[in-house]
C-alpha cells in the first residue's frame, strides 16, 4: 500500500501580514467572525496539505489557489521539499484572470497590472462603474491626502505638484492597445489607480485623445477633490462622462484626522472647487462621503454636510464606508443603521448608500 505524501505549510511574511490584516478587519464585524475564518483556513489548509494540485491556476505561472469565504489563498507546491508555499491571501474580486499577473502581485501590496500593460489594470467589476477598465497615472501611492481609509495603504509621497509623473503618450498608448483588442468596450474608461490621478499634468491630453479617437467611450474620474480649484484642471476634466469626486470632511479638525492632507491643502479651497467645477461642469458628479465613525460623524459634522453639499449640487451623493482594512487599523466599520441614518439627515439630497456597513456595531474590547 502507497503511503500518501502529507505536505508542509509554509506562509511567507507578506501572507502573513494578510492574514493579520483580515482578522483586524473581521473582528470589528462581530468577536467570534476572526475565530471562524481562522478555523476554516486552517481546515483548508490541512485539506490542501494532502492534495495540493487540484486547483492549478492555469498556465505556466506555477500558482495554485483556493478560496476560503470571499478571500483567495494563493500558493506553490514544491515537490522537491514537499512544502506548500502561501503566498498571498487577498480578497476574491481582485481580477486574477491573467495568470501572469501573480508574479507582479506577489511584489507589490496591492494588486498591479500584468507586464504587458503598466498603467492599465483590470477591467474590473465596480459596484458603481459596472465593467471599469482602470488607468493608473502616478507612482504607487503619490496622493496629496493619506487617508486613514486607504485600501491601497499609506501615502509615500504626499504632494499637490502637478507634472508628467508617468510618460503621457506611453498611457494613451496602453489605453488604445487595450480598447484595440478587447471583445466588447468597458462601461468605463476610470482614472484612479493608487493615488490621486489629478496630479498628472496630462491627464488633459490624455481625456482629449481618448474623446476624440473614441467619441462613445465613457470616462469616469475618481478625485479626492484637492486640485479642483485649479480652474485649468478642471476645464481639462469636463469632458469626462462622470465625475465622483470625495468630500470626507467639511471641519478642518475633522479633515486632518480622516485625510492628513499635505501642506496648503484645507477644507474651503476642496469645497471652492467642488461648488466651481458643479457650475461647469455638464456631465454627472456623484459626491463620495466617505464615513469613519467617531471621527466624522458626529451631528455637527452632518449638519454642516448638509449645508455644503446642498451649495455645491452634485447629482447625487454616496455615502461609502470601510469594505476592506485600511491604512489605520484601529478605523470603524460604520453600521448600515447609521449609513442609513445619516442619509435620512441629508435629506432632501440625493443620496444613496454605496458602502456595505455592518449590521451591528463591534464589540466593546
Amino acid at each position: 500500500m502507497t503511503m500518501m505524501t502529507m505536505f508542509k505549510i509554509e506562509l511567507t511574511p507578506k501572507a502573513k501580514r494578510d492574514l493579520s490584516m483580515i482578522k483586524a478587519y473581521l473582528s470589528q464585524f462581530y468577536t467570534r467572525t476572526p475565530k471562524k475564518f481562522i478555523k476554516e483556513f486552517n481546515k483548508a489548509l490541512e485539506s490542501l496539505s494532502f492534495s495540493p494540485w487540484h486547483k492549478k491556476w492555469g498556465g505556466k505561472s506555477g500558482y495554485c489557489r483556493i478560496y476560503v469565504r470571499d478571500y483567495v489563498v494563493i500558493y506553490i507546491v514544491d515537490e522537491d521539499t514537499d512544502t506548500i508555499h502561501i503566498r498571498r491571501i487577498l480578497h476574491s474580486k481582485r481580477d486574477f484572470s491573467r495568470g501572469e499577473d501573480i508574479e507582479l502581485m506577489e511584489k507589490n501590496a496591492e494588486y498591479r497590472p500584468a507586464p504587458k500593460y503598466n498603467h492599465v489594470y483590470g477591467p474590473i467589476r465596480s459596484r458603481r462603474l459596472g465593467n471599469s477598465l482602470g488607468v493608473d497615472m502616478v507612482p504607487h501611492k503619490t496622493c496629496s491626502l493619506d487617508c486613514a481609509y486607504c485600501e491601497c495603504g499609506a501615502t509615500t509621497a504626499l504632494t499637490t505638484e502637478r507634472r508628467e509623473y508617468i510618460n503621457t503618450d506611453a498611457v494613451i498608448a496602453e489605453i488604445d492597445g487595450y480598447l484595440s483588442g478587447c471583445a466588447a468596450p468597458p462601461d468605463y474608461v476610470t482614472f484612479g489607480g493608487s493615488g490621486e490621478p489629478t496630479l498628472h499634468s496630462g491627464l488633459g491630453k490624455i481625456i482629449a485623445r481618448l474623446k476624440e479617437q473614441r467619441p462613445s467611450q465613457k470616462l469616469a474620474l475618481l478625485t479626492n477633490s484637492t486640485l479642483l480649484a485649479d480652474s485649468a484642471l478642471r476645464k481639462e476634466i469636463l469632458p469626462c462622462d462622470l465625475i465622483l469626486p470625495s468630500l470626507d470632511a467639511v471641519s478642518d479638525d475633522v479633515f486632518r484626522k480622516i485625510n492628513a492632507p499635505a501642506a496648503g491643502i484645507d477644507c474651503e479651497g476642496i469645497i471652492k472647487g467642488l461648488m466651481a467645477l458643479a457650475a461647469e461642469y455638464r456631465g454627472q458628479m456623484w459626491l463620495e462621503v466617505f464615513i469613519a465613525p467617531g471621527i466624522n460623524d458626529a451631528e455637527s459634522e452632518i449638519a454642516l454636510f448638509k449645508e455644503t453639499i446642498a451649495k455645491i449640487n452634485p447629482t447625487r451623493v454616496q455615502l461609502n464606508s470601510l469594505d476592506r482594512p485600511g491604512t489605520c487599523g484601529t478605523l470603524g466599520v460604520a453600521t448600515r443603521a447609521s449609513l442609513e441614518s445619516i442619509a435620512r439627515r441629508l435629506a432632501p439630497l440625493a443620496v444613496e448608500i454605496v458602502g456595505r456597513g455592518v449590521d451591528t456595531p463591534p464589540a466593546s474590547p
